[in-house]
């Protein structure tokens, strides 16, 4: 039995991989950025990758993977930052949950 009762150790090590990627995008975050953006990238990006867990079955991402996961991260900052100073910030969170969305949907398609 795991730490966690009845929570099977593959999903204990699943949520845990989660985190960590979602660490690891966020922190490639530009440091001229708000501070709080990399909040909400870690927050959305770890949202995705449980969502693709569920989804899809992918306990485990590889490196390419979280390539992919942080250039759309970067699309959504560049994407925000052409935006009127007012509506920066909610586009960024939009447009990161949306491709986050995507990539959950329709990234691995071809590979199930």
């Amino acid at each position: 039995m795991s730490d966690y009762g009845n929570v099977a150790a593959p999903d204990v090590e699943a949520v845990t991989n989660a985190a960590r990627i979602a660490k690891q995008v966020s922190s490639n975050l530009s440091d001229t950025v708000p501070s709080t953006w990399r909040e909400i990238a870690f927050e959305h990006v770890l949202g995705g990758v449980l969502d693709d867990w569920v989804a899809n079955g992918t306990p485990s991402l590889d490196a390419g993977d979280v390539d992919d996961l942080t250039n759309l991260m970067r699309l959504a900052v560049n994407t925000a930052l052409a935006q009127d100073p007012s509506l920066r910030e909610i586009t960024f969170k939009t447009c990161l949950r949306r491709t986050m969305m995507d990539w959950v949907a329709n990234w691995n398609a071809e590979e199930q």
